[in-house]
């Protein structure tokens, strides 16, 4: 058995405890959660650290398989720089790929992330993830433009999605990659495997003002690349839209969908979609959105919408570290007046709600097992985040 206290705790099932105790047993689940008041005083095997103390992070969004491509596509390139960097830098030899995707499960975890929504458009990952300490949920990305291919497609993403379930015995689902890459073919077989299933749905949305030119022009630099890309297979008609009212009903309403980045999400946009899915997530990565196109999404237009928000840190090609807690510090330095608590239900509770793990993860609570997690050189008087802060795993 072991008793924890710090400063503050934050719970997220009630306000936060000011010199709590929380009390693991050996197995590290929580068996009693001890608000003394604010009066802690000594006691016999009391662990005291100097900061805030929560739950284990989760990652809602990540490629882990691209880890190799750390630094491989310069920051500001755009999307369309990004999607040649993806295009012409994607391959490396199997030791060196296998080598940094056991690398950063071991950096993660150390980072304090407990569980991760993870991209996979191969089985490379499928072996640690299966090993890990860390929870994964598998989201086996498909993606092809054309109708001709959309039944090939599918198949090769329902055999990775049954090797992951059957072979590995990963929590995985089958998800399209983003509205620009996917067929209405593709999208419909997406669709209807899903509402079977009640599988988790994730997708790349409006990242870049580009994509939303795309749809609603015709024009603009992702249409000059992804046309560069196919050559004389490319056909595109403008839709007069923009991609997520283009893509939103291509979708079951009932799962639990992320959509991941929204960075160029209107207010149209975000009533769109939550009058239409019944459990919908924005995911950030804003690290991610700074160094591909130096943006960054709406947080408070979210928030002034009630929008459940989840965190990423996306992959080691448009990021330069897998840590929730610089994502937070980067969502902390750009917009006022979100609580350190807030964004940490985003981070935690939230994420292992939309990864259905809040039986185990996301808050301290008796019964539960979701990590604790020291935050360090926080301001405590102000219980904001510094760019000192840090993190240190305590479970």
């Amino acid at each position: 058995m072991r008793k924890i206290a710090a400063n503050y705790i934050i719970t997220l099932t009630g306000k936060p405890l000011k010199n709590g105790i929380l009390v693991l047993n050996d197995d590290n689940v929580i068996t009693e959660i001890i608000d003394t008041g604010g009066q802690l005083r000594d006691a016999e095997k009391i662990e005291f650290y100097n900061g805030i103390l929560v739950p284990g992070f989760v990652n809602c969004h990540c490629h882990l398989e691209l880890s190799f491509m750390k630094e491989r596509i310069p920051a500001g390139a755009g999307i369309d720089g990004f999607i040649d960097g993806m295009v012409h830098l994607r391959k490396e030899d199997e030791n060196v790929i296998l080598h940094e995707i056991h690398k950063y499960d071991r950096i993660m975890a150390s980072n304090g992330i407990v569980a991760v929504g993870d991209i996979s458009n191969n089985s490379s990952s499928f072996e640690l993830k299966k090993k890990s300490s860390l929870f994964y949920h598998t989201f086996c990305e498909v993606f092809h433009p054309d109708e001709k291919h959309a039944d090939d497609e599918f198949i090769k993403g329902l055999a990775l999605y049954q090797k992951a379930k059957k072979e590995y015995n990963l929590s995985a689902s089958i998800v399209p990659h983003a509205p620009h890459t996917v067929s209405d073919k593709l999208f419909s077989l997406i669709k209807k495997h899903a509402a079977q299933t009640g599988d988790i749905l994730c997708i790349h949305n409006q990242e870049s003002a580009t994509e939303n030119e795309y749809f609603l022009s015709g024009t603009g630099k992702l249409y000059n690349k992804l046309k560069e890309i196919r050559k004389d297979s490319f056909a595109w008609e403008k839709k007069n839209v923009s991609s997520l009212k283009y893509v939103y009903e291509k979708l079951p309403p009932v799962n639990n969908i992320l959509f991941v980045h929204n960075t160029f999400s209107s207010q149209n946009d975000i009533e769109t979609a939550s009058s239409y899915f019944k459990n919908l997530f924005w995911c950030l990565c804003p690290n991610s959105n700074l160094y591909i196109e130096n943006a960054l999404p709406d947080v408070h237009l979210l928030r002034k919408n009630k929008q459940k928000i989840v965190v990423g840190t996306d992959s080691l090609a448009s990021n330069t570290r897998l840590n929730i807690l610089e994502e937070l510090k980067t969502i902390s330095a750009n917009f006022d007046n979100i609580s350190l608590e807030e964004m940490i239900s985003w981070a935690c509770l939230n994420g292992a709600e939309a990864l259905n793990i809040e039986d185990i993860y996301g808050s301290f609570y008796s019964g539960k097992k979701p990590g604790v997690v020291l935050l360090e050189k926080v301001n405590i008087q102000n219980f904001k985040l510094t760019q000192e802060s840090k993190v240190k795993v305590i479970v």
